[in-house]
Order: C-alpha cells, then structure tokens, then sequence
C-alpha cells in the first residue's frame, strides 16, 4: 500500500509538470490543427508605425543551414494563444496588439519556443525565430553528401537596430490561414 501511495504521489507530480507545461506554451501558441499557405513578397525595407493607442509586434523568421529542405521551413507564430501568422524563409510580418502583456510563441514543427512581451502605445517590438539546421558533408561512394545532424528553433528578443535591420534584408511574408 505505501509503494502504491508513493507511486501515485510520483505519477501526480510528473503529471502535474506536463499539464503546466502544456499550458504555458499554449497560453501563448494556437491551435495544432491550424494551418497557413505562405507567400513572401519584395517589400519597403522600412516597417510601418503602431496605430495610436497600440504597439507593433513584428516577427522575423531566418534560417541558417536549411539546405536540405525543397522548400524554405514554415514557422507560425502565436499571440495569446492563436495563431496569427506565419513566415517561410528568410521573412517577416507586422502585428499591431493593444498595450499590455502579451505571451508570443513561435512553433516549426513540433519545435515550439514562448516569450512574454510588455507592449507600450507607440512602441516597436522585433522577434525573431531563428531556424538552425546542423549538418556535415559525408563522402559516400566518391560523392559527398550533407547529412542531417540536428535542427533547433530559437525565439529571440531583437533591439530595434536588429530588427530594423532584419526587416530590410528580408522580404515580407503574406499567410493566409487553412483548415
């Protein structure tokens, strides 16, 4: 009986994690059966201004050593627990979002990462979700080929400088949601 007790107690605590984690990062994420068709289009360099009364989230997506993908990776991105866009490849979009905070989320592929933001009336605020793909040439039968080692997401937190800049070497992406 106190084995039991114990191990009940155990799968509690453990069960307990997963459900705080779960709800942290869908706080901030949409729902999983969402899902966007990209288009990224050449754009002014120079991001708008926030609406009066709002602020600007804008989200910027770069990928380092994606090559061996057929298509540039897609990552959606999430305000307060709902999707509200998506970048593929080197991209970004604006988001006005009223003052207050707000829980962000940037997910690719089952690689999720959240960032809690205080937004201010009038103020910019860049993320930036970098997509790293870690890999090696193999010579294999007289040929080299590059092989997958591991793939990682990273949501960072830009100045405006960076973000400014990020935005102006990236072109501006257009999501449109599917069910």
């Amino acid at each position: 009986m106190k084995h039991r007790s114990v191990f009940l107690l155990f799968f509690s605590l453990v069960f307990a994690v997963e459900s705080n984690a779960a709800t942290a990062s869908g706080g901030a994420c949409g729902d999983n059966r969402v899902k966007f068709e990209v288009t990224t289009e050449k754009a002014e360099p120079v991001p708008p201004s926030p609406d009066a009364g709002k602020a600007l989230i804008i989200f910027v997506q770069m990928d380092e050593g994606s090559r061996q993908f057929a298509a540039d990776p897609t990552t959606l991105f999430g305000v307060d627990g709902r999707w509200v866009g998506a970048n593929q490849g080197n991209s970004y979009f604006a988001l006005p979002v009223a003052p207050g905070e707000h829980h962000v989320c940037a997910d690719w592929g089952k690689r999720a990462e959240v960032a809690t933001v205080t937004a201010e009336p009038g103020k910019v605020y860049y993320y930036l979700a970098k997509t790293v793909t870690d890999g090696e040439d193999v010579a294999q039968g007289g040929r080299v080929r590059h092989r997958v080692v591991g793939q990682s997401l990273e949501l960072v937190a830009l100045s405006e400088d960076e973000g400014k800049y990020r935005v102006k070497v990236s072109e501006r992406s257009l999501a449109t949601q599917r069910r």
